[in-house]
């Protein structure tokens, strides 16, 4: 019975191990895909509120924390 136990745990731990091994080696083979055909792509700009605007919020997030 241990020893049933003990030969499915190590198949387990090797099919674990499979598994990181694989998903790493392809993630890697992603990232020099991507790498190749992103190289002249700019990156995706974020567009941040104006100062203003944030002072706005926040304004209006004390008058209500305020209020209550």
């Amino acid at each position: 019975m241990i020893k049933e136990i003990g030969i499915l745990f190590l198949l387990l731990l090797v099919v674990v191990i499979f598994g990181n091994i694989w998903f790493n080696f392809i993630e890697s083979i992603l990232s020099k895909f991507r790498k190749i055909f992103t190289h002249r792509r700019e990156p995706a700009a974020w567009h941040p509120l104006p100062a203003d605007e944030e002072a706005e919020i926040k304004k209006e997030k004390e008058k209500q924390a305020g209020s209550r």
